[in-house]
Formats: C-alpha cells, sequence, structure tokens
C-alpha cells in the first residue's frame, strides 16, 4: 500500500507541473519528464517533497520568490487533489482483503 499510494500521489502531482515554453526550446531538461519528486515514509502515510535539483518547484507552486507577481500555481495541492480517490480505492481494497 504504502509504494502504490505513494507512485499514484507523485505521477498525479507530476501531471499538474506547469511547463515554460522558453525552457523547452533551449533544450533543458524539465521536471515534469523527469523524475522531480522524492517521497519520504512515515508511519501511516508519507511526505512528498521536490528532489534537490528541481527545488526551484517551490516557487510557482507557492508564488513566492521570482514568481511572487503571479497567482500560486498550486500544482502539487490539485495533484495530491486528484490521488485522493485512487488512494482512497485502494485503501478500502487493501482493508476488504484483509478482512476476508
Amino acid at each position: 500500500m504504502k509504494s502504490k499510494g505513494s507512485a499514484i500521489a507523485v505521477d498525479r502531482i507530476t501531471e499538474k507541473i506547469p511547463v515554460s515554453e522558453a525552457d523547452l526550446r533551449r533544450g533543458h531538461q524539465h521536471a515534469k519528464n523527469s523524475r522531480p519528486l522524492k517521497t519520504q515514509y512515515i508511519n501511516l502515510g508519507f511526505i512528498i517533497r521536490p528532489t534537490r535539483k528541481f527545488e526551484y518547484l517551490k516557487y510557482p507552486d507557492l508564488g513566492i520568490g521570482t514568481s511572487k507577481r503571479n497567482q500560486p500555481d498550486e500544482f502539487m495541492r490539485r495533484g495530491l487533489g486528484l490521488a485522493l480517490d485512487p488512494i482512497t480505492e485502494l485503501l478500502i481494497r487493501q482493508f476488504d482483503k484483509l478482512n476476508k
């Protein structure tokens, strides 16, 4: 459950990462096409954070730093919201399997 739930969440968040067209034209490797997030497992949960190379993802997500004039994108929150239903369904199926 631990690995499946975090994988679903990371996939949904990665889908929502905004892509700058200018960076793509210059041939830069973009976070959306890489593995930009790392997962730390804790008791009954997990924490998802950007990897060191992609720490800059917090700026557009929170609307801080160079992105302070922009409205926060909150792609991490939206991606995790999309992952909530599949993770909950997986959790319920695992509980049902244990109770049989």
